[in-house]
């Protein structure tokens, strides 16, 4: 038996010939880490940021080989025009990190982008918590189409809405809620469902309560009786 942490490689193994039984078990997070954090904690967190309104937050690499940053903060410049106050918070780092506040700079955009650059592990649900929503920028590529975003699964494990495009797995991710799919590569529609998402509190509760219901799947606790199938085939 064989599993795979993507529908692409599920494809890509039966295109190949492969005839075993394959399991599709998704990329996973550890439920101690990801526990609730305190509200004094996100609180603290807020004011060293200096975050008092809509906050839209992107946690992954800054590096644009393999995420398309440029391409968020494209999206941002609609954001800014209908909610001038709203702020985004950039978590992580990479080979990009300069250019890209260059690129914010260039747009505009030098008040309302945090770049928070790296930060250890255990932080990072407090980065998630502190969003209004969370947001996975993608273009069509090869490399997006064969990746398990983690990033949408830790922002539905944290109750944070996603905006994302049906890219490889992040439409399966989503099927069932939690946030909202727009066209990849599109920096208009990116920007236009971050503000609806922003705008509508009660869109934004119902959006938060399927992120909880469906990140509850992703725990590696629950994710492990997948793996335990391929042992009971007796192969």
């Amino acid at each position: 038996g064989i599993t795979v942490n993507t529908q692409f490689t599920a494809r890509r193994l039966r295109e190949l010939g492969v005839d075993a039984p394959i399991f599709y078990v998704p990329n996973g997070v550890d439920r101690q880490r990801f526990a609730e954090v305190a509200e004094t904690d996100l609180n603290a967190l807020k004011a060293r940021l200096s975050l008092m309104d809509s906050v839209v937050v992107y946690v992954g690499s800054m590096s644009l080989i393999s995420h398309a940053v440029d391409l968020l903060l494209e999206a941002f410049v609609y954001v800014r025009r209908r909610l001038p106050t709203a702020k985004l918070v950039l978590v992580g780092g990479g080979e990009d990190f300069s250019a890209l506040k260059k690129y914010a700079a260039r747009l505009g955009l030098n008040d309302s982008v945090v770049f928070v650059g790296r930060v250890e592990p255990y932080q990072v649900p407090a980065y998630y918590a502190i969003g209004d929503v969370s947001v996975d920028p993608v273009r069509d590529t090869p490399g997006m189409q064969a990746r398990s975003p983690l990033k949408v699964i830790e922002s539905l494990v944290c109750g944070v809405p996603v905006v994302t495009s049906d890219v490889g797995d992040r439409g399966v991710q989503l099927a069932e809620g939690g946030g909202l799919l727009v066209p990849p590569a599109d920096a208009a529609s990116l920007g236009d469902a971050l503000v609806t998402v922003l705008e509508n509190e009660e869109l934004r509760c119902h959006l938060s309560l399927e992120s909880t219901n469906v990140g509850a799947r992703y725990y590696w606790d629950e994710l492990v009786k997948d793996f335990v199938r391929v042992y009971q085939l007796g192969v």
